[in-house]
């Protein structure tokens, strides 16, 4: 008889040597999902710097963190990061992977969905789980129709958006296991070429408590200048909509809206 697929993996993925802060709204996720179903949550902490974070992540939420620290993910890179988790998930034979709703985690969730023959809901608002399973809220068409998103597979994989759960809290001194993962590198038709910082100070959108957004309004990209005076005032981010970065009066990354980024 096979056994059956237990425990919910967050996916702590590193970004220049940084946990990103959308893994502990992810801890949260998955704390209210194990009080519902009775699993236990675990982490996977993935880049060069993992071994670094075990001790936070247990603290945050995660009763046992795998950690895979290795040279080969300090960037992230699809082929070998799929590798990483998925060696993981197979191992432990996790049934609920989370992953943060970024570029690079949308398409680390879309090849462990074919990796592990797993369920996939993207970009989810809200889990929950009673006596029927596991079941997630996702927004369509602008947002114009929410769906409930239902799993038949025996691991079901999310993506959720930032900024919909809170940050678990930091309880200093609470206890987990640490196992410390070896990671063999494999060869990859993916290659880092190199990173160019942005090299500006404002909040990013995807992790801002506060937006201050302007648009055609404005005038001109000189009429930005206000709105970033009042977003510095109240340390806020900044942002813009599709129009204004059409006419390149401000960048794409500062684009809030369905063609640009999604905010809380």
């Amino acid at each position: 008889m096979a056994t059956e697929n237990k425990g919910i993996l967050v996916v702590a993925m590193t970004q220049r040597g940084q946990l990103l802060p959308s893994t502990f709204e992810l801890l949260s996720a998955a704390r209210s999902i194990a009080a519902n179903g009775h699993e236990p949550v675990f982490a996977a902490a993935v880049g060069s710097k993992a071994a670094g974070f075990t001790q936070e992540l247990i603290e945050r939420g995660a009763d046992k963190v795998f950690s895979i620290d290795s040279p080969a993910l300090d960037t992230f890179n699809d082929e070998l990061h799929t590798k990483a988790v998925g060696e993981v998930a197979e191992k432990e034979k996790v049934g609920k992977i989370l992953i943060p709703a970024t570029v690079a985690g949308r398409s680390l969730a879309a090849r462990l969905t074919v990796r592990l023959k797993a369920g996939l809901a993207p970009d989810v608002s809200e889990v929950h789980q009673n006596g029927t399973g596991l079941k997630a809220t996702r927004s369509q068409y602008s947002g114009n129709v929410i769906s409930e998103v239902e799993f038949k597979a025996p691991v079901q994989i999310l993506t959720v958006q930032a900024m919909v759960y809170p940050r678990s809290e930091k309880q200093a001194g609470r206890s987990g296991e640490v196992i410390k993962v070896p990671f063999e590198t494999a060869p990859s038709r993916i290659e880092f070429l190199s990173f160019q910082e942005e090299g500006s100070s404002e909040i990013d959108l995807g992790a801002a408590e506060r937006i201050v957004a302007g648009g055609r309004g404005l005038g001109s990209a000189e009429g930005f200048k206000i709105v970033r005076e009042l977003a510095q005032a109240i340390n806020a981010s900044v942002g813009a909509s599709r129009a204004v970065v059409d006419s390149g009066w401000i960048a794409y990354r500062q684009q809030v809206g369905l063609t640009g980024r999604a905010v809380r």
